[in-house]
C-alpha cells in the first residue's frame, strides 16, 4: 500500500506497516455480471499493544491540527475500547469533535462522540 501511494505521489505518514496484521482483501464472485459470493481474506484480532501505541501517538499529533475526526472500523480489530476512550477523551480536551461509524453493538464504548452510526449486520437466508 505505502509504494502505491508514493508512487502516486501520495503522503503515507499516517500509516503504520504490521507484519503480523495483514491488509484485508475482499473477493468477489461474479457470475454473468451478478455477484454471488465475496470472500473475505482478514485479521480481525485487537491491535497489538506496540502498534495500538503507535497509531496513538500519530492520532494525538493529528488532533492539534484537526477540524473534526471520523472513526470507523467495521469491527476489524483497528478501534478496541482502550483507543477509542483515549482518543475520544484526548479530542474532548482539545474541543474536537469525534463522529464514529461503527458495525458493533458494544456503541457504549463511544460515549462522548458528536455522533454515531451504527450499520446493521445483514442477515443471509439460504
Amino acid at each position: 500500500m505505502q509504494k502505491c501511494l508514493r508512487g502516486a505521489n501520495i503522503g503515507d505518514k499516517g500509516i503504520i506497516a504490521d507484519a503480523k496484521r495483514v491488509t484485508t482483501v475482499k473477493t468477489r464472485i461474479i457470475a454473468k455480471h451478478h455477484h454471488v459470493v465475496r470472500v473475505d481474506h482478514e485479521r480481525r484480532e485487537p491491535l497489538r499493544a506496540e502498534t495500538q501505541e503507535k497509531l496513538l501517538r500519530l492520532l494525538f499529533a493529528a488532533l492539534k491540527k484537526l477540524d473534526a475526526l471520523v472513526l470507523s472500523d467495521y469491527d476489524k480489530g483497528l478501534i478496541t475500547d482502550d483507543l477509542a476512550d483515549r482518543v475520544l477523551s484526548a479530542a474532548h480536551q482539545l474541543k474536537v469533535p469525534v463522529f464514529v461509524g461503527v458495525k458493533t453493538r458494544k456503541l457504549y464504548a463511544y460515549r462522548g462522540s458528536r455522533l454515531v452510526t451504527a450499520t446493521r449486520r445483514k442477515r443471509v437466508s439460504w
